[in-house]
């Protein structure tokens, strides 16, 4: 399967979440649009090893990703893009081709199939309980997100809704200043050397759990998030 890929910058995708992305880099912005016009709206969202890297090249982005669906693109009179993407499910990219103006993933999806157990079911009760006593700073969606947590009807879902509330915690930076963001100014301009590397740390965490296929390894890596 051949679909176009975005690296992200700064953010791990994870299933059955949504994200509204700004763009300015040229590859980016023709993934988008060659998803629109020749892939029925699929493009296949990745993380970049590091946040500084211009123009990520095979070995600089990971290769456990996320076949996502565009939708609201909205193209900017500075030449850069907006739009979101819904994650779908887990995506191997098995090779990626650098056609100079955009990139493509070749890979398949990954589908996942767990059973409860007991031992699971009480890893969960442990996690949602030291989720409640967090102070995340959570949207109102994300509260009802948490609310609901624990009766996630499959386990791997559970991981992912605690994944998506974990990204205030996986990339600790400062949000720009409405001054900044009408200069132009990026987050890559904003950040400090160290903070750029947390970023990158906190990229590799999240995409730890992203790629495992042990359900059990996957809360074990969320519960030393937590401090658990």
């Amino acid at each position: 399967m051949k679909i176009p890929l975005f690296p992200t910058v700064n953010s791990v995708v994870f299933p059955n979440s949504s994200s509204v992305y700004m763009i300015k880099r040229e590859f980016s912005i023709n993934a988008v649009k060659e998803s629109q016009a020749k892939y029925g709206s699929q493009i296949v969202i990745t993380s970049q090893k590091d946040m500084a890297t211009e123009r990520p090249g095979p070995d600089q982005v990971y290769r456990t990703a996320c076949l996502c669906e565009v939708t609201n693109v909205i193209e900017l009179p500075d030449r850069s893009m907006k739009f979101a993407a819904t994650a779908k499910v887990r995506f191997r990219i098995d090779d990626i081709i650098d056609a100079d103006s955009v990139f493509y993933a070749i890979g398949e999806t990954l589908i996942d199939t767990f059973e409860s157990t007991p031992k699971l079911l009480a890893r969960k009760e442990v996690i949602v309980e030291r989720l409640k006593r967090l102070n995340l700073q959570l949207e109102e969606e994300d509260k009802s997100l948490l609310t609901h947590l624990f009766d996630a009807a499959k386990e791997r879902d559970f991981v992912w809704s605690i994944c998506q509330l974990l990204r205030h915690e996986q990339i600790q930076h400062r949000s720009l200043s409405l001054d900044e963001i009408n200069r132009g100014v990026s987050i890559l301009d904003a950040l400090t050397v160290d903070e750029k590397k947390k970023v990158n740390s906190g990229m590799a965490r999240m995409q730890e759990i992203l790629e495992s296929s042990d359900l059990v390894k996957s809360l074990q890596l969320i519960e030393n998030i937590l401090g658990i």
